[in-house]
């Protein structure tokens, strides 16, 4: 069943072509408070279907400051941006000629010395910014938050579900390695579990990080003066999905 056509809050058809990786190149800016940068897709599509189309919400549209690019030629790409004045924001229609279409089944980082192994037969690569003002972004001043010393970004992410919907989430977000370049810090990080779009935020504060037992494949992150409140609340979420687990058996 072609449950993309249906979808009243998306444009996408992954039906025909669907992302399946992704790579993130972004850059903090915390006086502009935009993240700007390169995204580069994976994409996998169906025979003979030659575009993919996105759902673009909230990303700044000037000319200036988008391109898309096949990945490997660095050929630029055809697109086109349709308005929406339905709340989910534009359509977002990218050419794929087929000639730069090819089948790979695998991918290995840069910086590990495993490959990571999904079929794709697409990849390319968008520059872009989100707008000012961005509702999918939190910004906070330094003085806003509990130390004082540090500003902290954090993504907005929401799931709308039935209430008798229960998942859980499994996360295995690897820090490779941290890069002084100049007067910035590059975070190299790697995530190979699969996972939906909706589930991965980016939060960049002055935060610690424990294992906190008994559960030691839990990482707990969190500003130093809320670390103790903070292992109170995982306990008790962690409480209540397991009653609520039980109670649908």
């Amino acid at each position: 069943m072609d449950l993309s056509s249906i979808d009243p809050y998306s444009d996408a058809r992954p039906d025909n072509a669907k992302v399946v990786h992704i790579h993130l190149d972004l850059f903090v800016d915390f006086n502009e408070t935009v993240l700007r940068g390169k995204v580069i897709l994976f994409i996998e599509m169906t025979s003979g279907y030659d575009q993919i189309i996105l759902d673009f919400y909230q990303l700044n549209e000037d000319k200036d400051k988008i391109s898309v690019t096949d990945y490997l030629t660095g050929v630029n790409l055809e697109y086109a941006i349709t308005k929406n004045v339905n709340s989910y924001g534009s359509k977002f229609t990218i050419q794929l000629p087929l000639k730069y279409k090819h089948d790979v089944n695998g991918y290995k980082y840069k910086y590990r010395l495993d490959t990571y192994y999904f079929h794709y037969n697409y990849k390319i690569q968008i520059e872009c910014e989100t707008c000012k003002g961005s509702s999918a972004l939190y910004w906070l001043r330094s003085d806003q938050t509990s130390d004082g010393t540090y500003p902290m970004l954090i993504t907005n992410n929401k799931i709308s579900v039935p209430k008798d919907f229960n998942f859980v989430t499994i996360c295995g977000v690897i820090c490779n390695q941290i890069i002084n370049v100049e007067d910035r810090c590059k975070h190299i990080f790697f995530e190979t579990i699969l996972m939906p779009s909706y589930t991965m935020i980016i939060m960049i504060a002055s935060l610690e990080d424990i294992q906190y037992a008994p559960y030691d494949n839990v990482t707990l992150w969190a500003e130093n003066k809320f670390i103790e409140q903070s292992k109170i609340m995982l306990v008790n979420i962690i409480q209540c999905s397991q009653c609520q687990s039980l109670s649908d058996r």
